[in-house]
């Protein structure tokens, strides 16, 4: 069972390693957005989105549009990294909730190997700044 879970995370840090400098991005955001989650809370695409954007602005960055992002989870769920279940939010619309498969925190050691993450490792969110604020 450990080894098939060791395999598992292996194969994670090695996907992560050659993700394409925007995808390692947006999952940099997914891991933040699990940070400031309440326990039994599902991370959601508005809320990956909305510190996505956050993210894009404390780093001079250049944003990708919100259905680029659910791509990319989309895609981040066909290589195993994460679970994500389509789920109705009444007017909302629909949204995926998301959870990490493997340990988040080795995914985010992965990331922070890349040189141009290290600037993340300061970064810090003003919830009530981002969350009281549509961003689309």
């Amino acid at each position: 069972m450990m080894a098939a879970q060791k395999i598992k995370e292996d194969a994670s840090l090695q996907f992560v390693l050659n993700m394409t400098y925007h995808e390692k991005f947006v999952l940099l955001a997914m891991l933040n957005t699990e940070k400031y989650l309440k326990k039994g809370k599902f991370i959601v695409t508005g809320d990956i989105y909305r510190i996505y954007i956050d993210m894009c602005r404390f780093g001079e960055e250049e944003s990708l549009s919100l259905a680029a992002i659910s791509q990319k989870v989309s895609k981040f769920k066909m290589m195993g990294i994460i679970n994500a279940d389509k789920s109705s939010r009444g007017r909302g619309g629909l949204t995926s909730e998301i959870v990490f498969v493997g340990d988040s925190d080795q995914l985010a050691k992965a990331i922070y190997q890349d040189g141009p993450f290290v600037k993340f490792l300061m970064y810090k969110t003003n919830l009530k700044k981002i969350f009281s604020v549509q961003v689309w």
